[in-house]
């Protein structure tokens, strides 16, 4: 069986996919990814996969995206593709469409979150964006065969405007999960300094994403400044890229000021685990359409308690008063409290964070999402 995996970009199918290339390896899968070029391409040629390198630009550009699905069709036939699994906006549109017309037996695809496609905003050049994104997914549901969801809330979007049918849709409540071998505590002790066994005088407080408004950064932000009157120390940390072509991107003009005491900009790294390893809390005040917010799986099944924002996707992980906090969008001085109830509280914090372990590993473990995958949209017997 010859299976094609399409995204816009070589780090997600590495980072976020690769359990999954990994199990259809594992099954005598050819597997095919098909991504722009990019520094992990030969991390996904070292697991197995073979590498087809397409242009694929995130937003709008039409010109692009016309050559983009000449070039799909010329690989879907030369290649014989028997399957095609689309992730994210693009793919899932584009790679439907060729996909039918270039004979592929099986079409599948998988919304992670509805990104700025579903964001009308106050423009109308954003009502209209709105429109025509709606039209294509109405055109790639009829066109696929399956179509897996990460959240209840998109899928329900999708039923209540005519975009996909019932027998159509699965919903995965995260599209891929986390490896929770891989993503584990250490034996790191949070709450204690370890050459005194006295509580530590820092803790920190971290945000992994890219750095655009609707990810909640700048609420982040000035929760960091509300923090420097806190009785105990502590440090907001940022992980993340800048995205300038985002329509609500941020300037690193803005992080260069706002650095302070209790303020880091990090930037971009692909050392996820040690990242999430050295924090003491996660944070994730997230506005933006997310699917599953892979951050926050990882933080959780690292045993870290959470706070985020009662919005699309981020409410899946949060259990409240369990292991962790939810707060209203856009409000940096909710946000704030809700972190200081668990920077002011040791035990607390350790009993949140012992439990997200226990719900990432009973509820976001990749083993049980990708046997569904297979079993559920490819119809691989596992």
């Amino acid at each position: 069986m010859r299976i094609a995996l399409i995204t816009n970009d070589d780090f997600s199918m590495w980072h976020f996919w690769r359990g999954l290339i990994r199990a259809l390896k594992a099954r005598s899968v050819d597997v095919i990814v098909v991504t722009p070029d990019g520094p992990f391409v030969v991390a996904l040629l070292g697991i197995g996969a073979r590498h087809r390198a397409i242009r694929l630009k995130r937003f709008m550009s039409p010109w692009s995206d016309i050559r983009f699905c000449f070039r799909l069709y010329r690989l879907f036939k030369a290649e014989h593709v028997d399957l095609v699994c689309n992730i994210t906006v693009k793919p899932n549109v584009y790679g439907a469409i060729v996909g039918k017309l270039a004979g592929v037996q099986r079409i599948v695809g998988m919304v992670e979150g509805l990104g700025y496609g579903f964001n009308e905003g106050w423009a109308w050049q954003g009502k209209a964006r709105v429109g025509v994104v709606k039209m294509l997914y109405w055109l790639a549901g009829r066109l696929s065969d399956r179509m897996g969801f990460a959240n209840p809330d998109d899928y329900a979007t999708f039923l209540s405007l005519g975009l996909i049918s019932k027998r159509k849709a699965v919903v995965f409540r995260s599209m891929i999960g986390v490896n929770t071998q891989e993503f584990c505590p250490s034996s790191r002790e949070n709450a204690c300094d370890h050459n005194t066994g006295e509580s530590r005088p820092l803790s920190i407080v971290m945000v992994v994403a890219r750095v655009v408004s609707s990810k909640g950064v700048r609420e982040f932000v000035q929760a960091s400044q509300i923090a420097k009157g806190w009785p105990r120390k502590v440090e907001f940390t940022l992980v993340g890229p800048l995205d300038p072509d985002a329509e609500d991107a941020i300037d690193e003009s803005y992080l260069r000021q706002m650095l302070s005491e209790t303020f880091r900009w990090v930037g971009f790294t692909n050392d996820i685990r040690s990242v999430w390893d050295s924090a003491d809390i996660a944070v994730l005040p997230s506005y933006y359409r997310e699917g599953v917010p892979r951050s926050l799986l990882e933080a959780m099944a690292m045993g870290k308690p959470i706070v985020t924002t009662d919005n699309v996707g981020c409410r899946e992980v949060v259990e409240e008063e369990q292991n962790g906090f939810l707060v209203q969008p856009r409000d940096s001085a909710g946000l704030a409290a809700a972190i200081e109830k668990l920077v002011s509280d040791d035990e607390r914090r350790r009993l949140f964070g012992e439990r997200s372990r226990q719900k990432a590993v009973a509820e976001f473990d990749e083993v049980a999402i990708i046997k569904r995958i297979m079993e559920e949209l490819y119809h691989i017997e596992t």
